[in-house]
């Protein structure tokens, strides 16, 4: 999963800048999903490095789209909460894998790894309810027809 991470997070820069931050958060969702289905149909390592590459391409363009289409005033609060709500679920993922473990077979570890889709699907499909960062339309020279903060740019 580190080395999927290093991968995301190298691509992320590039792809970020050409694709646009929307889209890139949008598809990275997917690609955790098919990380989850490889993982829970115990392709472990294969999985692993596919929901690795998504995290990489995730923690590094969320903060990216979060810090230009937030409102100077409030911007370093919406990061802030980002991070700390990452740590409550990284808390929360402890608990419930430590729930699951007194099961006994192979659904103690397969249904962790696969309820790791649900933040990933709410995350893709949340974001199809924002709008593309005025920033990239800029920079591609393209009329942006919903600017929230106009006086910013």
């Amino acid at each position: 999963m580190p080395a999927g991470s290093f991968a995301g997070a190298l691509l992320v820069t590039w792809l970020a800048d050409f694709v646009g931050r929307k889209k890139i958060t949008i598809t990275s969702g997917w690609i955790w999903v098919i990380g989850s289905i490889l993982q829970c149909a115990a392709m472990l390592v294969a999985g692993r490095v596919v929901s690795g590459i998504s995290i990489g391409l995730v923690s590094a363009v969320v903060s990216i789209y979060q810090s230009e289409i937030t409102e100077p005033a409030i911007r370093g609060r919406i990061v802030a909460v980002q991070q700390w709500s990452i740590t409550w679920g990284i808390l929360l993922q402890y608990f419930v894998e430590f729930g699951y473990s007194y099961i006994d077979g192979v659904a103690s570890f397969r249904i962790p790894w696969g309820l790791q889709m649900i933040p990933a699907i709410v995350l893709s499909v949340g974001m199809l309810f924002f709008p593309e960062n005025p920033r990239w339309h800029i920079d591609y020279d393209r009329y942006v027809l919903y600017c929230p903060f106009p006086t910013q740019y």
